[in-house]
């Protein structure tokens, strides 16, 4: 190793470690911090409504997102609260509520597979579609890797989910699906402050579970990577990509009713942080 290369490795050593005692304040340190956002969320996915005791519905059985006009980007309120406590742990919480309707013409070519919802086959109909999905969760976790310059945290959240389909047809025919679900999660965040930038910050976020407990079935993941930047201590602005993938199969009295929606896309928002 020649002796310029080896300075220059010297010299990036000792700016790091003279500037560690400013990440503390200039850095993603924080006691509290609340990130509101909007995400432009592209959704897609299946629902489906069966009578009866089956033990599953094929995916021939759901009807599509894609099929009722659905799946256009829709811009879905975020937030998102972390504390940070003593003893090298973790607590956050987040929401987002995502909304989308649309109109769209029910016909041969065009059939609805939905249990409860039915039509004149000989002519066609219009629906009007509507769909809400909210996801709220707690998340503790503990910093298994916690230096001035980046940290890993491990932990469990709960998330509790919120999915809601109406069909109105012009008829007069209408279908609803709603369902709700506590889920349990793993869930892993991760940050660095690449050296000598200080006010800017790279995070990612993991929560995922698979479950099959009592009648209902569900597979979750949501995950996240963002860069954050403050021009001061205490406010900033975010950027991201965020994916979140929800599976849930829930049998009830008589029927069974089942989720399969993603939403995945960009969002903005602002940090503000003590």
């Amino acid at each position: 190793m020649s002796i310029f290369r080896a300075s220059i490795i010297l010299v990036t050593m000792l700016l790091s470690v003279a500037a560690m005692p400013a990440v503390e304040t200039v850095g993603s340190r924080y006691r509290l911090r609340i990130m509101p956002s909007v995400w432009a969320a592209q959704p897609r996915g299946r629902v489906g409504w069966i009578d009866g005791d089956s033990s599953s519905l094929a995916r021939e059985e759901m009807e599509t997102l894609k099929n009722m006009d659905l799946d256009d980007v829709a811009y879905a309120p975020a937030l998102e609260i972390g504390i940070s406590l003593p003893f090298l742990f973790d607590i956050h919480a987040g929401v987002f509520l995502y909304g989308a309707d649309s109109n769209f013409t029910v016909s041969n070519s065009n059939p609805l597979r939905w249990a409860d919802f039915s039509f004149a086959e000989s002519e066609d109909e219009r629906v009007k579609a509507e769909v809400e999905f909210m996801s709220v969760y707690a998340e503790a976790a503990a910093r298994l890797i916690d230096f001035p310059v980046g940290a890993v945290s491990v932990g469990l959240a709960l998330h509790g989910m919120v999915s809601d389909v109406t069909l109105d047809g012009e008829s007069g025919n209408r279908g609803n699906l709603k369902e709700f679900a506590f889920v349990p999660a793993l869930s892993a965040r991760a940050f660095i402050n690449p050296p000598l930038l200080w006010q800017w910050t790279l995070e990612a976020k993991l929560q995922w579970m698979q479950i099959d407990i009592f009648d209902v079935k569900a597979n979750m993941l949501d995950a996240s990577a963002q860069v954050t930047w403050r021009p001061i201590d205490n406010l900033g602005i975010m950027a991201g990509y965020r994916i979140v993938d929800y599976d849930l199969d829930h049998k009830l009295s008589g029927s069974r009713a089942q989720v399969d929606i993603t939403l995945s896309g960009p969002y903005l928002g602002a940090v503000i942080q003590f």
